[in-house]
């Protein structure tokens, strides 16, 4: 039965109890939505994290800021030399890392 509902519920690995996605709260904190994960109100063990964040979004951000950080780096090194450089790096490397660090699930 519980099939046909696949997309709507959580269900706990350790205890089995059920949860319906609209009754669940987010805990954690929101820092990049990386912290955020959804709790089991009967054993407070983890359900799923980040659960509205993550997977392809990130990704394109991160590719954005990589596009971003190269751009920047390119315009801004003949007015601001090497403070352009170490801004089109940071960027950039803030874009690769957050695509690669955590994606998703």
């Amino acid at each position: 039965m519980l099939s046909r509902f696949r997309g709507e519920y959580y269900r706990c690995p350790s205890c089995k109890y059920i949860l319906a996605k609209e009754d669940a709260k987010i805990s954690g904190f929101d820092s990049e939505h990386s912290l955020r994960c959804v709790r089991c109100p009967k054993c407070a063990k983890v359900i799923t994290r980040s659960p509205d964040g993550g997977g392809i979004r990130d990704v394109i951000t991160g590719a954005g800021y990589l596009a971003a950080g190269g751009l920047l780096s390119y315009l801004l090194f003949p007015f601001i030399n090497i403070y352009g450089l170490q801004l089109g790096s940071f960027v950039s490397l803030y874009g690769s890392l957050k695509m690669l660090l955590r994606p998703g699930r």
